[in-house]
């Protein structure tokens, strides 16, 4: 009887050990797996059925006949043999047979990859690239936003799918042109992949940009990747970088380093769980209202040093033109967001109450700034938060925090005085 025990226990010991490997060998969330193993070894019996039931990843497994990877390998090397003027550069021989020696991957002639940095040069080279085809197209981008423009772009692109009915290739269509908050909504609701990553048609990106910011995301099992952006005025560059590591959204500025969808990578499951898209129509400070949500709901957030993303700061977009339009915008999400903030619960607003007084205080800054000066309207608009303005507004110097102070307190004329003078600089 205590022989058969003993070979219970035996057996048993065998079947933690292999479940435990199994965990360990499935490269998932170290959070994940640590959870697993402690289930699997400090519950017996009922952790290694759990685990079996509940625990195993189906999902990332894929069944193929060992007769097909054969052929498949066979193919491969036979059209690799047949290359005649096969040249491997000496800089990137080693990888090459890195890549050969581990995964069967092997090097082929004239293939030739193009990075494409920003979205100008990315859309004229794919329509001129699509209108030479003659036989087929390999596309894999194949989701297009018609946001309506009036440039004419989507009407040649069209014409050129026409010519292609074999091409998996879909396009959303606006009736309007209802500007980048629309088109991002319309992008992110139809995206597959794990992760989202914007950019702005005039601003480009480095290279390996989307490589690194989702190495980073896998190793850190982020939810919100961050890099610093490389500011392009029209007559300087500057670099804004992170001054901390960690976010604390009650402290940092209202800033676009902090909240531009631009320069991130967010997880798309956010997006549908806490409902944050912007509000079509609406695309001053659409952005801001995305992100602020994001990081919100959240604290897997993580920040690479590098700067990968390259704002170009340009006078005739809508950020800077407009004084109207902004000022409505920026007035709109201050309410929609604290709307939303609201619907969170009690806890969840007050934990984010600063936050919420600083966006409102920088919301209503557009009311001191343009052709008309509106003093009576910026003591009237939020003025709690101009009461707090010391505690609020730490983004802004001393002199500015007291010419604000200043601006409730002093008669309209002088006031106006005042704003023109700090107008210019406010963000």
């Amino acid at each position: 009887m205590q022989t058969l025990h003993l070979l219970g226990v035996i057996l048993y010991e065998i079947m933690v050990v292999g479940a435990i490997l199994h965990v360990l060998m499935d490269n998932r969330q170290p959070s994940k797996t640590m959870a697993w193993v402690m289930v699997i070894y400090f519950v017996p019996i009922a952790g290694v059925v759990l685990y079996l039931f509940l625990g195993v990843n189906t999902r990332k497994e894929r069944l193929v006949s060992q007769r097909s990877i054969d052929q498949l390998t066979k193919r491969s090397m036979l059209e690799f043999v047949e290359q005649h003027d096969l040249h491997v550069p000496d800089e990137h021989r080693q990888v090459v047979q890195l890549f050969a020696q581990q995964n069967m991957v092997l090097p082929f002639a004239h293939n030739e990859t193009e990075i494409f940095t920003d979205g100008y040069s990315f859309f004229t080279d794919l329509l001129r690239t699509v209108h030479q085809a003659q036989h087929h197209i390999h596309l894999d981008l194949y989701m297009f936003s018609d946001d309506a423009g009036t440039e004419g772009s989507m009407a040649i692109l069209r014409n050129e799918i026409a010519k292609h009915p074999q091409l998996d290739i879909t396009v959303h269509t606006h009736d309007e042109n209802k500007g980048s908050a629309a088109a991002r909504v319309t992008g992110i609701t139809h995206a597959k992949g794990e992760y989202i990553m914007c950019i702005d048609s005039d601003d480009f990106i480095h290279p390996q940009m989307a490589e690194i910011l989702l190495t980073d995301a896998l190793k850190h099992d982020a939810d919100i990747v961050m890099s610093p952006l490389a500011m392009h005025f029209p007559d300087h560059e500057e670099i804004n970088y992170f001054h901390s590591s960690s976010i604390d959204l009650n402290q940092i500025p209202i800033s676009v380093l902090h909240f531009t969808l631009c320069g991130k990578l967010i997880r798309r499951s956010l997006f549908n769980r806490y409902s944050l898209f912007p509000v079509a129509g609406r695309n001053c400070w659409e952005d801001l209202a995305t992100t602020a949500r994001a990081m919100a709901v959240t604290n897997r957030i993580s920040i690479v040093d590098m700067p990968l993303y390259y704002y170009r700061q340009n006078p005739s977009s809508l950020s800077h033109t407009n004084h109207k339009r902004r000022l409505d915008d920026h007035l709109f999400y201050a309410v929609f967001l604290t709307k939303w903030f609201e619907s969170q619960g009690d806890d969840f607003y007050n934990k984010h109450l600063t936050l919420i007084e600083r966006i409102k205080f920088c919301a209503k800054i557009k009311m001191l700034r343009g052709d008309v000066i509106e003093i009576s309207r910026w003591k009237t608009t939020y003025p709690t938060s101009s009461r707090r303005i010391f505690t609020l507004a730490k983004q802004f110097g001393l002199a500015y925090r007291m010419a604000f102070m200043a601006l409730n307190l002093c008669p309209t004329r002088l006031a106006i005085a005042i704003a023109k003078l700090i107008g210019k600089n406010a963000q």
